[in-house]
């Protein structure tokens, strides 16, 4: 990751970036996605991780983030618990993307 944001030249657009190096345990553990909403200081489901790994998905699942699947690496139809499935970014919108949260109090 290091490798590609700073290459890049990437960082700066993002607030907070978490990597295997900040969290114990990886995924399907939630660890890396829970610490990054802490450091984001918002609530797990107010995220939505663009995923394109099964293990990825289990642990936004297991952290209660909705999913935007890849299917990049997997089919469709291996993705059980996302809410959305594209082929890539172009795919997406604003108002899609924002769908995907189930807002409440």
């Amino acid at each position: 990751m290091t490798f590609i944001l700073d290459g890049l030249r990437l960082r700066g657009s993002f607030d907070s970036v978490v990597d295997g190096g900040d969290v114990k345990k990886g995924k399907p553990d939630p660890e890396t996605f829970l610490l990054l909403a802490d450091r984001l200081k918002v609530r797990p489901r107010d995220c939505v991780v663009f995923e394109d790994s099964l293990l990825g998905e289990e642990a936004a699942r297991r952290a209660g983030m909705p999913v935007a699947a890849l299917t990049t690496s997997h089919e469709a139809s291996e993705f059980r618990h996302a809410r959305l499935r594209v082929r890539d970014f172009r795919a997406l919108d604003l108002r899609t993307v924002r769908d995907l949260l189930v807002y409440a109090p």
